[in-house]
């Protein structure tokens, strides 16, 4: 903000200098009795009105060449699923109609949560998760089986993850992603060029990366610490609140993501435009 200042202020005290001198030469050029006194005068009139418009549509142009970003925020980390990535979990289980003995295993199911957070984790093989997953549900081998082989296949980018990424992207600010993420889950998005978003971020920290999940603390400072972030500056952007509750506590600014005007807005409240 200081240096638009100092341009705008530069730029209009060079605009009155330059007028100053042309009334200072036609006012010497009158009092020489020069026939090009009238000529400097009118000049000087012509450039009176002129001056002003082209350093207004000069800032104007450069302002759009160059947007500003926020004096306050220059980092903004992601989560994916469900914000950049369409990965409605539920609306496809529910479409399967199974009964509710089924759902609930899906839904709010602190086991099966946990395995997939260990799937998230890195830590074991796709046949030893999935082995536990069948090992752990017995009775619903077949509606678990369904979800491990079919759960890649919901992984969609959002119709408006790349034009929402560019646009930060042009007005300066550091994108990164911190995502609970499985290495398979990668390869599938990977090879399908779902991950095309990543093309616009300057680092990101899967979680099966560095076998850690959110919510648990020690994520965030590796993120902070990996790529130098100051979390006062930055704004994390997750669709569970439990994630954003923990990151609040790291000292980020965060955003729990419900749609994306809604999320446009919350930023605005923080001076991030786009």
């Amino acid at each position: 903000m200081k240096s638009k200042m100092t341009v705008r202020r530069l730029l209009a005290i060079a605009g009155i200098i330059l007028l100053l001198l042309m009334y200072i030469l036609a006012f010497v050029f009158a009092m020489i009795d020069s026939p090009q006194a009238a000529v400097l005068f009118r000049a000087s009139i012509a450039c009176t009105i002129l001056v002003p418009i082209f350093l207004y549509v000069f800032l104007m142009v450069a302002r759009t060449v160059r947007p500003s970003k926020s004096p306050l925020i220059d980092t903004i980390v992601f989560d994916v699923g469900n914000v950049l990535i369409d990965f409605d979990f539920e609306r496809e289980i529910r479409a399967k109609n199974y009964p509710q003995e089924v759902n609930d295993i899906f839904f709010g199911n602190e086991v099966f949560n946990s395995l997939w957070r260990e799937y998230d984790l890195g830590n074991l093989s796709d046949e030893e998760i999935r082995r536990r997953f069948l090992e752990t549900f017995p009775d619903h081998t077949e509606e678990v089986s369904f979800v491990l082989d079919n759960a890649e296949s919901w992984l969609h980018i959002f119709p408006y993850t790349m034009d929402w990424l560019a646009s930060l992207k042009q007005r300066g600010y550091r994108l990164y992603v911190l995502s609970n993420w499985s290495d398979h889950m990668y390869r599938h998005i990977e090879s399908t060029g779902e991950s095309a978003f990543t093309a616009y971020m300057d680092g990101c920290l899967w979680s099966y990366q560095h076998h850690l999940t959110k919510p648990d603390p020690a994520i965030y400072r590796k993120l902070a610490s990996m790529f130098n972030i100051d979390p006062k500056r930055a704004v994390f952007i997750d669709d569970m609140k439990e994630n954003t509750a923990a990151a609040a506590k790291e000292g980020f600014n965060t955003i729990t993501f419900k749609d994306l005007e809604d999320t446009r807005q919350k930023l605005r409240s923080v001076g991030v435009k786009w």
